[in-house]
């Protein structure tokens, strides 16, 4: 199965990567050494493109993206098995990340982070 991609579609999955790249090696790092950390971002970023099509068409394509990201690091974690939107929320949070910037990252509403941050907070 080969995976054409248009030139536009290229370049929005460069502007993506630009953008995300960063981000993406923050919550790595977070959770894995710097060296298996980016190994799971460029792993990451290779799955995004390979699904691209599907990635930019879902009702919420950031989620989607974030989902790749957080399979290639929690693959690589010991012990395996990606932890729950709440302590995501509070790795991002502990990077310095407001609820607002978490929200555009993991592809969730602003309200939603909020809701979770009280709920991690309660904890």
């Amino acid at each position: 199965m080969s995976h054409h991609h248009s030139a536009a579609q290229h370049l929005a999955f460069e502007a993506f990567q630009a953008l995300q790249q960063t981000h993406y090696t923050a919550y790595a790092r977070a959770h894995l050494g710097a060296h298996e950390a980016d190994r799971a971002v460029h792993d990451a970023f290779a799955a995004i493109l390979a699904t691209w099509q599907d990635v930019i068409t879902d009702h919420a394509p950031a989620q989607r993206a974030w989902e790749h990201l957080r399979t290639r690091v929690h693959s690589r974690d010991a012990p395996p098995g990606p932890p729950s939107e709440r302590e995501d929320i509070r790795t991002l949070a502990a990077l310095g990340y407001n609820a607002q910037d978490s929200a555009a990252l993991m592809g969730l509403s602003p309200g939603r982070i909020r809701f979770l941050q009280r709920a991690a907070d309660a904890d």
